[in-house]
């Protein structure tokens, strides 16, 4: 965290000033950049980058149980719970499917249109009926 303040401050404040009040060392600090992102942050980018790929493969509906089983598919060990972090850090949520609302309400007392073909949809000729 100190480092990260010390390297994106570096053209305003000289280093040596900043590494004294932040009370870290000059050594540390060229070390740890130098050092560069450690495996996790690698590791995350390439779940990231393989969880984006699953869910817009399949339409945005999978959520992190369907994309936890298709990345053991593809042999990669997560659990369900990093899965679902990355997604939630990504901003990706399933889409639900809705409700199917029923929208006849055949319990009603207003008058019924009369059945001009009486269920007898059987015609002899063309445009009989």
């Amino acid at each position: 965290m100190r480092y990260r303040f010390i390297d994106t401050h570096k053209k305003v404040w000289p280093v040596n000033l900043m590494c004294g009040v932040l009370d870290v060392s000059r050594s540390g600090f060229y070390h740890c950049i130098a050092r560069g992102p450690s495996r996790r942050p690698r590791s995350n980018q390439d779940m990231d980058n393989r969880i984006r790929k699953i869910f817009t493969r399949h339409k945005q509906r999978y959520g992190a149980p369907r994309v936890t089983t298709d990345l053991h598919d593809e042999g990669i060990k997560c659990s369900e719970n990093r899965v679902a972090r990355r997604m939630r850090a990504l901003g990706l949520r399933a889409i639900q499917a809705k409700k199917f609302k029923v929208t006849t309400d055949s319990n009603h007392s207003k008058p019924v249109a009369p059945d001009l073909l009486e269920q007898d949809f059987s015609a002899t000729a063309r445009n009989q009926k």
